[in-house]
């Protein structure tokens, strides 16, 4: 269950998503660099290494959302969604990634939709992966602001109540901006419940929120690590670059400092339930120096 918005700017993007999932289900780990191939990519994980949204040394960024308007499929092997970002983030253009996916066995996959950016100057572009359990429909979309909703709870209702508040507000004077994303992710409009883009059930929760902004040469991912409707003093974690030392082994970015004791941040192999944590909410800053974006 997944809240996504792409908000071009004048020289790059913003892309906004809630994370919505079981209460119960395991704590995932903050962003971090990873080394894939030749590319580095920037995103959260489960401990199993598995992502729902990730930014690369590109600039090229994915997010996933679960596909909730065609059935669960019986599989007898079945891999897990977060598998997809990961592999796709060793591409560089669009048609790499399609050929990408086309090559994992997404017959073990239960059905889900993927958002690729890519802007490239000149022509920037917004697609689209649906793979319904039977075969990847690839859809492009104009480099304009959009939306995009999925709910395991009564899915049309849902998208109807969240694409309402993204319309009542499209005549704010800031609409589109950081600010703009930032107050409509934390959102109870027109309640807090299941339907509102900060999601809050007895079962289930918003359970993270993370934006990526992309503005020329530079890139930077913002998380917050729990409902964003109740992050009211974020951390800051600063300095890193895409030019930075990559550890594959560290749980937290590889960074010259931060702004706050080294003891906010959950430690390696930190996986508590969701709902059962006693810690204050944190957020996370991640800028990325990217020279090597466009190149």
């Amino acid at each position: 269950m997944c809240t996504l918005t792409f908000s071009p700017t004048r020289t790059g993007y913003l892309l906004a998503m809630n994370r919505d999932e079981q209460r119960s289900r395991e704590r995932a780990l903050p962003p971090r660099w990873h080394r894939l191939g030749e590319r580095s990519a920037l995103y959260p994980h489960e401990s199993g290494g598995g992502t729902w949204i990730g930014l690369n040394d590109t600039g090229i960024s994915f997010a996933l959302l679960n596909g909730y308007s065609v059935p669960l499929r019986s599989l007898s092997h079945p891999l897990s969604r977060g598998i997809v970002i990961p592999a796709l983030l060793h591409g560089t253009t669009s048609d790499g990634a399609d050929s990408l996916l086309r090559q994992l066995e997404t017959g073990r996959l239960q059905p889900f939709r993927l958002v690729g950016i890519f802007p490239s100057p000149g022509s920037p572009a917004v697609h689209e992966w649906r793979w319904d359990g039977n075969r990847i429909e690839r859809l492009e979309w104009g480099w304009q602001r959009g939306h995009w909703i999925s709910s395991a709870k009564d899915e049309i209702r849902s998208q109807r109540t969240r694409s309402a508040c993204f319309q009542n507000h499209e005549a704010e004077a800031d609409v589109g901006s950081d600010a703009w994303l930032r107050r409509l992710y934390a959102s109870h409009e027109p309640e807090e419940g299941p339907y509102s883009i900060c999601m809050h059930r007895a079962d289930a929760v918003t359970v993270s929120h993370t934006r990526i902004e992309v503005q020329g040469s530079h890139g930077r991912m913002r998380y917050v690590d729990g409902p964003p409707c109740q992050c009211a003093s974020p951390v800051h974690v600063t300095g890193t670059s895409l030019d930075a030392k990559v550890d594959p082994d560290a749980s937290v970015p590889v960074i010259p400092q931060a702004s706050t004791p080294s003891d906010s941040i959950p430690p390696k192999g930190h996986s508590s339930p969701r709902g059962t944590e006693s810690h204050d909410l944190v957020s996370y800053e991640v800028p990325a120096e990217a020279g090597s974006f466009w190149q």
